[in-house]
């Protein structure tokens, strides 16, 4: 007879997400430095979900031993319980894994496979090589602990409403149409109350001006100055000598 004590099924926290996927989450099982392990629901099969912490989901080793450790479930033959995943850059990686143990003991093998998963994560499951002396490892991102990030996208939407429920989402909506009501209103008065705008200028048809006319250029009147060009000069005299002029 298994002796095993049954896992606690805790409430989800402030930072939790209600829905990874199509996997409703209900509740916390277990938590370590490299993630948490939900109880969820996927359609009518009960589920665990194993997410990591935000420190773990930020080192890029720690991402590779879990996809590591999530193959090996599959390369041993157990690959059929994983029935959901995300292991995309963007969010901490998270698997769901079906659970085939009867109602009153649905957690306990999924349970035991999740935390193996995250042990695998902080290399707990290595046995250490000879005796161990000094400080155990940890790895640096231990302190952060909490939930990775995650989204959810598009939002949930009840299927059915309560009556608090129905009331509640009366009474929002009735509040919406009111504020916008109110703020059409005072758009409204806004420009109501604003003065005519003042008419534009009015202007007169005067004639162009007529076209200016320039003076046309006429030649210089002044005679330019007289270029003297090589040439045999007439035979005479000398001005002012009265001698005739050397021959050359």
């Amino acid at each position: 007879m298994d002796q095993r004590p049954r896992p606690q099924l805790r409430p989800l926290e402030r930072r939790d997400p209600p829905m990874l996927g199509d996997v409703m989450l209900e509740g916390r099982l277990a938590d370590s430095d490299a993630g948490v392990v939900f109880a969820g629901q996927l359609v009518d099969q009960p589920v665990t979900v194993v997410m990591l912490s935000e420190g773990a989901e930020t080192d890029s080793y720690a991402r590779a031993r879990f996809d590591k450790a999530v193959g090996a479930l599959a390369a041993a033959g157990r690959g059929d319980e994983i029935v959901a995943s995300d292991r995309e850059l963007e969010v901490a990686p998270w698997v769901a894994l079906a659970s085939r143990e009867p109602q009153g003991d649905r957690w306990s093998r999924p349970l035991a496979t999740s935390t193996a998963l995250l042990a695998a994560v902080t290399l707990q499951d290595v046995r250490p090589v000879g005796q161990q002396v000094g400080p155990s490892f940890r790895p640096h991102w231990y302190r952060r602990n909490g939930v990775g990030r995650w989204r959810l996208w598009p939002l949930p939407w009840p299927a059915t409403l309560t009556t608090a429920g129905r009331w509640t989402f009366i009474a929002s909506f009735a509040l919406m149409v009111a504020i916008a009501a109110l703020a059409l209103w005072i758009v409204t008065r806004i420009f109501e109350d604003q003065p005519p705008p003042p008419p534009p200028p009015v202007t007169r048809n005067v004639p162009p001006p007529p076209p200016m006319t320039l003076p046309s250029p006429s030649q210089p009147s002044t005679p330019g100055p007289s270029i003297d060009t090589p040439g045999p000069r007439p035979s005479g005299t000398l001005p002012g000598t009265g001698a005739p002029p050397p021959i050359v």
